[in-house]
Formats: structure tokens, C-alpha cells, sequence
């Protein structure tokens, strides 16, 4: 499979680092707006993100530098990735944030778990107002160890957590848990046979008003499956649970429903024997837990999937992927895939750097895309924006034609001039090298660029925007 780089056009980069973009050649094209890094001063994972009323709240957990425990973190930006604060939540041994959701009253919920005692670590929910002013948090003690990693709104405006628990015997058991907006349980259900379980999604009918959890199996088959389970609203019992058993193992990572009133569930699984690599593994059942269909996507490494939403017909799809051909061996790129409403593969795209970037929710908003992530190159949470161009390899350049000179060049200076005859003037641009890694981006002024004076001789590209979006790539030399 041929990969190509694409050009990136960012407005607001505050990335340290220089990442590398790589798509396959497709009718759509990228545009990274916003690449964002927030900071604790430690080791900083951020695990989910909502937006509130034009504003972006991210959570997760720091170190905060100490190293010797974490605290439960939560950053508000505004829509341009400038951060207005950050916070940290948590008195006990280790306090994590795994997952957000905004209430019907725009205040804020988060999930996860707290280490309570060298041996105990509980399931965690906390209160906050936008301000971030902690209303509540409450740990729910038993015996070993709970964590809730997913939690949505119900429409009865109660909130349903689900995670793990483990029982005597060591296994894990799937947690599904109800609480009132005062974080009293109401009730809650475990889903647990000979082997473990671990819960990772939920999703509700706006019919039934019944719960679909998404599981991870392997009581039924040494290897791990997919299961999915129907919770009744009012009392929490099963009213059926299935799993997918697949030829080699594989996991749930989260599950929605889809326009049609289906389920669509996303994880991974090994794809074969003699090999441990794996696909993004998506497949979509009805709400009896009858398949529809179930597909594997990858390349020639290994791909899994953590969040999917449905918009424009189509499926988009992050999480991570070491397929990416640009990127180094020992390194996963957070990757986002498209496809169609039958899960076709239409493309995928990948975001990284030298270590390990993980997508862990995609949210669309105002026509654009907003994804967090795990980031362990820099260990800080990752925030990117994007929008798409799903024209790109269908509509005409009017700039293929046009003749456009750099003078001088070669450079010896720091500055560049154009000639050209284009009816639209150019006002931004890009400098990359020849192996397409971007150095800087600024804009044109009066036909004339700026180059870094950091610059050393050498053979680069310049990526030349124009008024109407339409772009242009020269080649330049600088000989000091």
C-alpha cells in the first residue's frame, strides 16, 4: 500500500516537537488547526474530553513531578487551545481520572479509581462546577480493587459508570453501576463467569431507556471476546448478554449506537496464529445482540480502536496504530480511520512522534474534529483539532498551471520574494525538509518570506497558501 505525506496547515501549533502526518491517498485531506500540550510538570496521561458551551475540558491524571503518586487532573481551554487552568483533584495513595461526561446542567462528572490502602483500590466519582470547584467526590470502598473507566448521562439524568471488580477468587467480574446526581448508588450489576471480564462501554436507548454494555470475555474460550449485555434501566438486570467469539483473541474498547438504532462496537483482535499482530476491530449488531456484521481494519502492523462516532455517513475511528511506515519501529502513532456505514475502509491517517501516541476519545464539533490522547513522547496530555477537505483529490488546483518564481534562490539570506502571476495573493506558508518534516510555518507579507535564520544549507520545500485555500509546493536552497 502506497502512503504518501500530505501537507499540514496548523494555525495554532504549541506543540515543542515536530510530528509527522501521514495519510493514505484519498479524496479527503487533513488540516490540523490545533496541537496542544498541557503540562502538570510531571508525567501527565489525559484519558477523555467534553466541550462545554465552547469551551474544552480534559481529564486524566499527574504525577505532578513527585512521581510517587497521581492526582486526578482536569484542564479547561477555550476553542483556540489556550489553556485558563489546570487542576488537581485527590487526597488518596493515587487518584486517577479515566473517564468525563457534561450533565444536562453543564456541570462536570468524572470517573475512575483511587488507591485507598496498600491493598484496596476503589471505584471514584467526583462533582465539579465549570469553574472547576470540586462539589463532591466519593470513593465506594470493597474488599480488592474497582475502577470505572466509562460513565454516561442517562436520560433520566441519573449516571452509569462501568468498569471492573475484582471477586475473591481473584477474577475480575465487568461493573456496571447507577447513581443519582448526588453520587448515592441506586444500583449495580456485575457480569462474571468461570474466567475475566472487564466493562469498557456503554451506550443508551432512547427507546427502551435500556443500557448496552460493551465487555471483554474469556469465561467461554481461553482467548478473550468481545461481549455485549442489555441492562434493564429501572434495576439493573440482564436482560441478555452474547459474545462474538472470533479465531483468535481480541477486546471491546467502547460501544455507541448508531443512526439506524444499531450498535457499533470497536476494540481489536489478533488476526492470526502465527503472528501477534492486530486490526481495529468493529463490528455492528442489533439490539438483540444479533450481528449484522463484524470487520477487521489494518495495515501491515497492528491497529486498535478506542473511540468512534457516527457523522455524514460515515464511521471515524481513533486510537493507535503502528502501521505507519514514517514511524519508528519501538513507536505507535495515534491514528484515525474512516470508513462507510458498512465499515468499508475508505482511509486512515496518523499522528506522532518518536514514542507513543494513543487517540482515546474523538468528539466532532462545528464541523470539525477534536481528538485527546495519550502521549508519551512528551508525557503531557495531547489535545488535536482538524478539520477535513473531502474534496481534496476531486476538485481541480487552479495553481497547477501557474508560473511562480523564488528569487533569490539559492538563499543566503533569511528572506525569500515571489513572483508571480496569481490573481489571489499568497499569505501563508510552510517550511519543511525533503523527508516532509515540518520546521515552521508563518505568513506572507507583501510577497516576501521570512525564513528562520536556524536554517542550515541544505534543499527544502515551501508550501505556499493562497486567499482561497488553494496551495502550491516549490523547492528552495539556502547556501550561507
Amino acid at each position: 500500500m502506497f502512503l504518501k505525506k500530505p501537507i499540514i496547515f496548523c494555525k495554532y501549533s504549541l506543540l515543542t516537537l515536530s510530528y509527522l502526518l501521514t495519510v493514505q491517498k484519498t479524496e479527503a485531506q487533513i488540516f490540523v488547526e490545533i496541537e496542544k500540550n498541557i503540562d502538570y510538570g510531571g508525567v501527565d496521561f489525559s484519558e477523555d474530553f467534553i466541550i462545554i458551551d465552547d469551551y474544552i475540558y480534559v481529564c486524566g491524571y499527574t504525577d505532578k513531578g513527585i512521581g510517587s503518586r497521581n492526582y486526578i487532573a482536569l484542564s479547561k481551554l477555550d476553542k483556540f487551545g489556550n489553556v485558563i487552568w489546570n487542576k488537581t483533584y485527590g487526597n488518596n495513595l493515587d487518584d486517577k481520572a479515566l473517564g468525563i461526561i457534561k450533565t444536562k446542567n453543564k456541570q462536570i462528572v468524572v470517573c475512575g479509581q483511587s488507591e485507598t490502602s496498600a491493598s484496596e483500590v476503589d471505584a471514584m466519582l467526583a462533582k465539579m462546577d465549570t469553574l472547576g470547584n470540586l462539589i463532591w467526590i466519593k470513593n465506594f470502598p470493597e474488599v480488592g480493587t474497582q475502577t470505572l473507566d466509562n460513565l454516561i448521562e442517562s436520560i433520566d439524568s441519573s449516571y452509569i459508570a462501568c468498569g471492573s471488580t475484582a471477586v475473591a477468587s481473584a477474577l475480575n467480574e465487568a461493573l456496571i453501576v447507577k447513581y443519582d446526581t448526588s453520587g448515592t448508588i441506586l444500583w449495580q450489576q456485575t457480569i462474571g463467569d468461570v474466567g475475566n471480564e472487564y466493562a469498557n462501554g456503554i451506550a443508551q436507548s432512547t427507546y427502551s431507556q435500556s443500557y448496552f454494555l460493551s465487555f471483554d470475555t474469556n469465561s467461554f474460550i481461553d482467548n478473550y471476546d468481545v461481549g455485549v449485555a442489555k441492562i434493564n434501566n429501572a434495576d439493573g438486570a440482564i436482560e441478555w448478554q452474547n459474545s462474538y467469539p472470533y479465531p483468535f483473541t481480541g477486546g471491546s474498547q467502547n460501544i455507541i449506537f448508531t443512526t439506524d438504532n444499531n450498535l457499533l462496537v470497536i476494540g481489536e483482535t489478533v488476526v492470526s496464529s502465527l503472528t501477534a499482530k492486530f486490526d481495529n476491530y468493529v463490528q455492528k449488531i442489533d439490539t438483540n445482540g444479533v450481528s449484522l456484521w463484524q470487520k477487521n481494519i489494518g495495515k501491515d502492523g497492528s491497529d486498535a480502536a478506542f473511540s468512534v462516532i457516527e457523522t455524514n455517513n460515515k464511521f471515524y475511528i481513533t486510537g493507535y496504530s503502528s502501521s505507519n511506515t514514517n514511524t519508528p519501529a519501538s513507536g505507535n502513532d495515534l491514528s484515525i480511520v474512516c470508513t462507510d456505514t458498512s465499515g468499508t475502509f475508505i482511509w486512515q491517517y496518523f499522528v506522532g512522534g518518536t514514542g507513543a501516541e494513543i487517540g482515546r476519545r474523538i468528539i466532532e464539533d462545528d464541523s470539525k474534529f477534536w481528538i485527546t490522547a495519550k502521549n508519551s513522547t512528551l508525557n503531557d496530555f495531547y489535545l488535536i483539532n482538524f478539520s477535513l477537505d473531502l474534496t481534496y483529490n476531486i476538485k481541480e488546483n487552479p495553481l497547477n498551471s501557474l508560473e511562480l518564481i523564488l528569487f533569490p534562490n539559492p538563499t543566503n539570506s533569511n528572506k525569500i520574494n515571489l513572483s508571480h502571476s496569481n490573481k489571489n495573493e499568497f499569505n501563508k506558508f510552510a517550511i519543511f525538509n525533503l523527508d516532509n518534516q515540518k520546521l515552521f510555518y508563518g505568513n506572507i507579507i507583501a510577497n516576501k518570506i521570512e525564513l528562520d535564520e536556524q536554517l542550515v544549507n541544505g534543499t527544502y520545500l515551501v508550501e505556499l497558501q493562497d486567499l482561497n485555500n488553494n496551495r502550491l509546493v516549490k523547492k528552495f536552497v539556502v547556501e550561507k
